[in-house]
This record gives C-alpha cells, sequence and structure tokens, in this order.
C-alpha cells in the first residue's frame, strides 16, 4: 500500500470506486474495484477474481477489501489510464495477501455507504461476485422523516429549542415545506432546479384536481422525500430555519417601525400645517407662470426679439451655435478619409476587389498543395482554408466600410441642409435662436451615431486584417519543415509557392495572374490596414470635436460671428462635401469597369 506520509498528502483526493458490470448494458465494465489517489492521477485497480471478501460497516463508512495481492497499477495519461511499471505498495501486495482499509468522509460522502448494498443489486446480474463477497457488520435502522426532523429539533445549535420543536411540529409537516426540503437542496441555476419545480407544481396541480386531501399527500410525499441522505435534509432544514427567523425578524422590525413612523409623520405635519401651505401657492404659482412662458415662448420671442436693442433682452440673447466650424470639421474628417484612401492603388472597394482575387488565387494554390507531395500537405490545406474563409471575411468587411462611408457623406450633406434651412429661418425671424440650438444639438447627436458605427466597422476591419496576418504567420512556420520553402520570406510565400507547385500545371496565362496577385497580397493587407487606421484616428479625432463643440452651445463666445458667415460656411461645406461624394462615387465607377 502507498506509505502513509504520501496518503496524508492525498487526503481529499483517495477515491474508492466500484465497477459493477451488467449484461444489459454493453457500455458497462467488468467487475473490478478501483482505489485513486494524487488527485486520480494513480489508481490501484483489482479485478473481482483477486477480491476474497468486502466488509463494510455502514455506520462509520468503514470498508476491509482482502485480496489475493493481485493488482494493477495505472496513472492517468493524456486522460486515459495506462498500465505503469511502479509498485505504490513498495511489493506488499505480491508478496501476500492484504486487506485494504478504507474510511469514508461521512461529512462529505460522495455516495453513502449504506447505498452499497442497493446499488450493487441494481447494476449487476444475480450470479455477480460482488453479491456473494459483500458482508455488511451492521444493519441500518430506518428512520421516518418524522425521526429525522425531531432529531433536528433537538440536536441543531441554530435558535432556540423551543423554537425549533414548535417549528417541527407546526410547519415542518405541511406538503409545501416538504417540497421546500426537496427545492432548498437543487441549485436554482443549475438544470435540475427548472425540472424539480416544474414537477412540484405539477404534483400540487394535479393533487387540487384529484381533490386530494392535504394529509393524503403528505403520508405520499414524505417517504419520497426521507430516501434523500439524512446530512442533506438537515442541511436543508438549517437553511428553512434561518430563513423563517429572518422573515420573522423583518416583519417585527417593520411592524415597529411602521408604528413609530406613524406618529413621527402625523406630530410633524401637525406642525408645519402652515408652511407647507405657504409652500403650496408658491409652488402652484411658479408651475402657472413656468407654463405660461413655456408654452407661448417662440411666439414671444419672434414678436419681442424683432424690436430695435432686443438683444439687450435676456429672452433674445441665446447665442448662434458654431455651425461654420462644425461643417469645417466634417468636411476636413472626410476629406482626409477620401484622400488617403485615393492615394494608393485605389478607392477601398477596388483593395476589396483585389482581396477577393487573391482569395480565388489562394483557393487554386489550396487545391495545388492538396495533391502535391509535400509532407505537411494535409496541414498546409488546413490552413489555407482558414485562410481563405477569413480573406472573404476581409473583403466583406471592407466593402462594408466603403458602403458606410459613402451612406454617412450622403447622411452629412442632408443635415447640413437642414442646418442651412434653420439659419436661413433664423435671419427671417421664422423661428427663435433658442429653436435653432435644439437643432444644432440634435445635427451633433446623429453625427455622433454615424460616427460610432463607422468606428465599429472600422474595427472590425482592422480585427479581421490581423487575423490575417496570424493565419500567414502560422503558413509561414509550417512551410519551413518543407527543405523547398526554409528560406522563404513571408511576404513572397504564397508566391514562391505558387510558382514551385504550379509552373508545370496550370496554363500559363492564370499562372501569371495568380502569380501576380499572390505577390502583392501582403502589400494590399498593409495597404488596407494602414488605411482603416488613418480612418480611424480621424473619425476619433471628430468624435471628440464634437464633445468640445456641444459643450460651446450653452457658453456664449467672446466675438460671435453673423449669421449670414454661418450661413455662407454651410453653403460651401456642402459644395465640399458633394465633391467628396462625386470623387467617391467616380472611383467606384471607375473599379467596376476595371
Amino acid at each position: 500500500m502507498p506509505e502513509k506520509n504520501e496518503l496524508e498528502e492525498d487526503k481529499g483526493d483517495c477515491r474508492l470506486r466500484f465497477y459493477l458490470n451488467n449484461s444489459t448494458d454493453p457500455l458497462s465494465k467488468q467487475d473490478a474495484i478501483a482505489i485513486t489517489w494524487r488527485s486520480g492521477q494513480t489508481r490501484l485497480v483489482f479485478d473481482i477474481q483477486h477480491v476474497l471478501k468486502i466488509t463494510l460497516t455502514q455506520k462509520t463508512g468503514y470498508f476491509v477489501i482482502s485480496t489475493d495481492g493481485v493488482a494493477q497499477v495505472e496513472k492517468l495519461d493524456n486522460g486515459t489510464y495506462v498500465t505503469s511499471e511502479e509498485d505504490p505498495t513498495n511489493g506488499q501486495l505480491a508478496q501476500h495477501s492484504n486487506n485494504i482499509e478504507c474510511f469514508v468522509d461521512m461529512d462529505n460522502p460522495v455516495t453513502q455507504p449504506k447505498w452499497t448494498r442497493a446499488n450493487i443489486n441494481e447494476w449487476t446480474n444475480e450470479g455477480s461476485n460482488f453479491r456473494k463477497i459483500l458482508e455488511i457488520t451492521d444493519v441500518e435502522v430506518v428512520k421516518t422523516l418524522e425521526d429525522v426532523v425531531n432529531s433536528w429539533a433537538r440536536t441543531s445549535n441554530i435558535g432556540l429549542q423551543s423554537d425549533r420543536m414548535l417549528f417541527a411540529k407546526v410547519q415542518l409537516c405541511k406538503v409545501d415545506r416538504l417540497f421546500e426540503i426537496i427545492t432548498r437542496l437543487i441549485r436554482k441555476e443549475s438544470s435540475l432546479g427548472p425540472a424539480i419545480d416544474g414537477l412540484t407544481n405539477l404534483i400540487k396541480d394535479l393533487s387540487e384536481k384529484a381533490n386530494v386531501q392535504s394529509s393524503e399527500l403528505e403520508k405520499i410525499v414524505a417517504p419520497i422525500v426521507n430516501t434523500i441522505p439524512e446530512y442533506l435534509i438537515l442541511r436543508a432544514l438549517d437553511a428553512m430555519w434561518k430563513a423563517e427567523e429572518r422573515e420573522n425578524e423583518a416583519a417585527l422590525f417593520v411592524n415597529s417601525f411602521s408604528l413609530i413612523q406613524t406618529d413621527v409623520i402625523v406630530g410633524a405635519l401637525h406642525l408645519l400645517k402652515p408652511i407647507f401651505s405657504i409652500a403650496l401657492a408658491l409652488y402652484l404659482g411658479w408651475s402657472s407662470i413656468s407654463f405660461i412662458s413655456s408654452t407661448f415662448q417662440n411666439d414671444l420671442a419672434l414678436a419681442v426679439c424683432r424690436l430695435p436693442l432686443s438683444n439687450l433682452i435676456p429672452l433674445c440673447q441665446t447665442p448662434i451655435p458654431d455651425f461654420s466650424r462644425l461643417v469645417n470639421r466634417q468636411v476636413e474628417t472626410y476629406e482626409q478619409i477620401m484622400d488617403y484612401q485615393l492615394s494608393h492603388t485605389g478607392p477601398s472597394s477596388s483593395l476589396a476587389l483585389d482581396i477577393k482575387k487573391a482569395e480565388l488565387a489562394t483557393a487554386d494554390l489550396r487545391t495545388l498543395i492538396k495533391y502535391s507531395s509535400l509532407s505537411t500537405s494535409k496541414e498546409l490545406v488546413d490552413r489555407l482554408t482558414e485562410f481563405v474563409d477569413k480573406a472573404k471575411s476581409v473583403g466583406r468587411d471592407l466593402q462594408i466600410l466603403q458602403s458606410r462611408t459613402r451612406t454617412s457623406l450622403d447622411n452629412l450633406i442632408t443635415y447640413n441642409i437642414f442646418a442651412l434651412k434653420a439659419l436661413e429661418n433664423v435671419r427671417d425671424n421664422k423661428i427663435s435662436a433658442k429653436e435653432l440650438a435644439a437643432g444644432y444639438n440634435q445635427m451633433m447627436t446623429l453625427i455622433e451615431s454615424d460616427l460610432k458605427r463607422m468606428i465599429l466597422v472600422a474595427t472590425e476591419a482592422l480585427g479581421s486584417l490581423a487575423d490575417l496576418d496570424e493565419m500567414l504567420i502560422a503558413i509561414h512556420d509550417l512551410t519551413t519543415r518543407e527543405g523547398t520553402f526554409q528560406k522563404t520570406e513571408r511576404a513572397n510565400l504564397f508566391a514562391q509557392m505558387w510558382t514551385r507547385l504550379g509552373g508545370n500545371i496550370v496554363k500559363k496565362q492564370i499562372f501569371e495572374e495568380n502569380l501576380a496577385l499572390l505577390r502583392d497580397l501582403d502589400k494590399q493587407r498593409r495597404i488596407a490596414v494602414s488605411q482603416i487606421q488613418t480612418t480611424l484616428y480621424s473619425l476619433t479625432s471628430f468624435q471628440l470635436d464634437l464633445e468640445e463643440l456641444r459643450e460651446h452651445v450653452s457658453r456664449p463666445s467672446l466675438v460671435e460671428m453673423p449669421i449670414e458667415v454661418h450661413i455662407e460656411n454651410v453653403g460651401k461645406g456642402i459644395e465640399r462635401l458633394r465633391t467628396s461624394k462625386v470623387a467617391l462615387r467616380s472611383n467606384d465607377d471607375a473599379d467596376v469597369v476595371t
């Protein structure tokens, strides 16, 4: 047997397991006994033929297993037990027969010892050796549920014994309390919780429909509850008693507090009655004035603010929001995005098309590798399949980003047209400056919403490109195992593989087209990363400026710009945005023709 100090280190990790064979179950193992330790890493297996006798004392959980000394040592390797030459018993079992003593942790047993014979009888055939060699030294006295409840009431250390006895006599005999014992043992977040609740509710409903008396139902349910291990029933009763105490304390506190609160409130109201009357009168007067002011404020402002020197009246002193700066930031942001995209080999839509072509070329390369003689062909085909799938995702993300950019540009033009109309209405005294400020805030909210959507799409596209690079690194690592590609740089890896494997197989035109696409694949990926990073920077910077502009709405500036200047600047901004829109669509059309 393992030495004592080794077992002490494994305390809590040792397990005694019976393997019960059943001829009706093809998956059941042969009859055997296994003792595991070292957190299940090592086990000692006794075939039932080498077990002479099993003696069990149920009350203490004490097993004595007598063997003829023949056992098999196994160790866990990659999730499977394999035979080991190591002998943890130091030769004791091999030299002579041995009695193995096992003590069950009765505080936290995996299975109650008293269920041993029942489990053996249930899961084995009549001729099983387990039935013949098991000997139980003590016979357990069968307790009723009433015995268990009374034992808890007398021995529990929670609360007063007299209160527990009363609780057990009055409450624990009811059907709802019996069901509560079951449900408290099932964690609500487990998969069994809803099932147990559903079954208990179903039993109650069926009992009511069948006119089953509560006393009759109690007689049926009590034996079922009594099949639960006693220590679990005691645990549930402790929890129920604690919950009962908390409810009683809460009810007592609420009743006491309610009485005190009522006395205090009545006395305070009596003393504060005159003050409340005055406060209510002031509140009603102020509310009436505010309602009248808010209802007719716009009409009043339009009439008053047309008069000479009306700018001295507080009602007419609402500042004009800085539409000029807002429009300029819009134009700068989208012109930066357009300029950077068009400064490379083409717009983002062309870049998406190039990546799509490279994706198809990579698929052709995958087919060549699949039927090649490379030793890593299977792994390379799997990696290239993942690469092709991710390339599809990248192309789709770039198309979505380009579409989102075009949609956002259309929205900005629409927002600014409405802003221009609002400024002209203020100039002509058709609406007030306060209404203009509200429209300005609404416009910034819409722009900010468009920005967030574009930032989200750009971030997803950037993540897909990063994944594509990681996959390329993994493929490059695989090819270094092949002598043919050991010195190939990662950027030219696919082109080199296509040259070596497809030169004599693929038609010349297709060969040259795919070779050019595979050579430019890494370049296109880096261009896409650079474009999206610049787009993200511009959009984020614009988003920060929006927050600053929003704060300036409520703060009058030292030098306010005339409204005619705002109208002129917004008009110019609309034209510049339309120019960017035309440039974007022209490049899209050129890309389609190409």
